[in-house]
């Protein structure tokens, strides 16, 4: 049986017997690089093992093996060590934490709405932006769904929007704020692609308004044809929502200059904004109390460890597939059939929608971005262009039958069917698809600000 056959088995198999993701990438990979030099035969492999008086492999080959194998935790380690943007992994991540536990994204909707809420479709756009912004901190729409979604729901109803827009824009809006820095999912991309991470940040401010704008547009039409009613403008309510959320107002725009502005690189800005969002509701909102924060930490720690061990496998996962050089036997039979970088594209937006109905942002992005970039190279493709259409591919995935999990996230949330759900949602999504195409066949969008900086 062929290397990548038996290999794939196995990963398919420990998957489906419930093991943990990064085991079944684990085991897989060093199955891959063990029998790399036995020929691909199982029971070679099996006498290696159990039986050294039975293997018929010759000392070359089987030290060939032993290196191979023994050079997978030193790649672990030179790759994490030789990236410090690592550490800001777990740091942005706890600080989503505090600001879910906390009142900052609330603050922030609430400074958005009365500012916009004379617009047509006024609570509608601050819905958009207030969840771009938190999923870009929780590096989670499925998270999004949850913390904003209790306050935005209600609210909308009661605004004049029904039920159907109401749960198709909180459901959809999340995926847009994953490109936002400080973005989880573009900081893996950026480690694993070897991508510059502040590249990838900028890259994603036109892209996230090319996105609120299609969505706000339709969000604008909806509301005219239904004549949602419209709040008047009030300069109290506006100064009363600055007052009483200022230091939320704040955190995005500190955080924003501070990577932008070349002043801080991510891990830096990482730690900034865990003390920022610790002193601002701890101290000023006074939402969490002092002896919380323990908790509050470990729970996120143990969510980021689960990450990190997907990571380190992934890396295991890069080094065989640069040691067998896969992307370029890949790339000569892809080009057999794809000529053109816009072919290439086309296909890479199929795979990727098509991954990211089954598989969560991480665990894709870790397993197929180190297969992907090298082979986008090949064609011209800029690695920060297909870093941000990688990623929103996968989010619009996550809404996409039969598995998107934001789907079932807000079905459980809302205590609504799942095809409710998905029929709410499927105007939303058909236009973050238009929005896909623009980002993915204008790489001007993605690359402009990029360019414009690094003059």
């Amino acid at each position: 049986m062929p290397v990548i056959a038996l290999s794939t088995t196995a990963f398919a198999a420990l998957l489906l017997a419930g093991a943990p993701l990064f085991v079944a990438i684990g085991v897989s990979t060093a199955l891959s690089l063990a029998l790399i030099d036995s020929g691909g035969s199982f029971v070679e492999m099996f006498s290696l093992l159990w039986s050294s008086q039975e293997v018929v492999m010759n000392d070359d080959a089987m030290l060939g093996v032993m290196g191979r194998l023994v050079n997978i935790p030193q790649e672990m380690f030179d790759k994490t060590v030789s990236m410090p943007v690592m550490i800001a992994i777990p740091l942005f991540t706890l600080a989503g934490t505090i600001i879910t536990k906390g009142s900052i994204s609330t603050r922030l909707i609430n400074i958005i709405k009365t500012i916009f809420g004379w617009m047509p479709a006024g609570l509608a756009i601050a819905a958009l932006v207030g969840c771009a912004f938190f999923a870009a901190l929780s590096g989670s729409s499925a998270v999004t769904i949850m913390a904003i979604g209790g306050i935005l729901y209600p609210a909308m109803k009661r605004e004049g929007y029904n039920e159907k827009f109401s749960l198709g824009l909180i459901t959809t809006a999340g995926a847009i704020g994953i490109l936002a820095p400080p973005s989880l999912p573009l900081i893996i991309f950026g480690a694993v692609s070897q991508t510059d991470v502040n590249q990838l940040f900028i890259a994603g401010i036109v892209p996230i308004a090319v996105c609120i704008g299609v969505l706000g547009i339709y969000a604008m039409f909806y509301s005219i044809t239904n004549k949602v009613e419209r709040e008047p403008f009030s300069g109290a309510e506006v100064l009363k929502a600055l007052r009483e959320g200022i230091w939320a107002l704040l955190f995005p725009i500190l955080l924003l200059v501070a990577i932008y502005g070349g002043y801080t690189t991510p891990t830096e800005a990482s730690a900034f904004a865990v003390v920022y969002a610790v002193i601002v509701e701890v101290f000023v909102h006074r939402d969490i109390k002092i002896r919380e924060l323990p908790r509050l930490t470990i729970d996120t720690m143990v969510l980021v460890g689960g990450i990190l061990m997907i990571l380190l496998m992934a890396l295991a996962f890069t080094y065989y597939v640069t040691d067998q050089q896969l992307p370029m036997k890949m790339t000569a039979f892809i080009r057999q059939y794809v000529e053109s970088p816009t072919g290439f594209l086309i296909a890479v937006n199929i795979l990727l929608l098509i991954v990211g109905a089954f598989m969560d942002i991480f665990s894709a992005t870790l397993v197929f971005a180190p297969l992907i970039t090298p082979i986008a190279l090949s064609y011209g493709i800029d690695p920060v262009h297909l870093g941000i259409i990688f990623i929103l591919n996968l989010e619009i995935g996550f809404l996409t039958p039969p598995l998107g999990i934001s789907l079932f996230v807000a079905s459980n949330f809302f205590r609504k069917s799942s095809s409710s759900i998905i029929v709410s949602s499927l105007p939303f999504v058909i236009m973050l698809f238009i929005a896909l195409m623009l980002i993915t066949f204008v790489p001007s969008l993605s690359l402009w600000l990029v360019e414009l900086a690094a003059r």
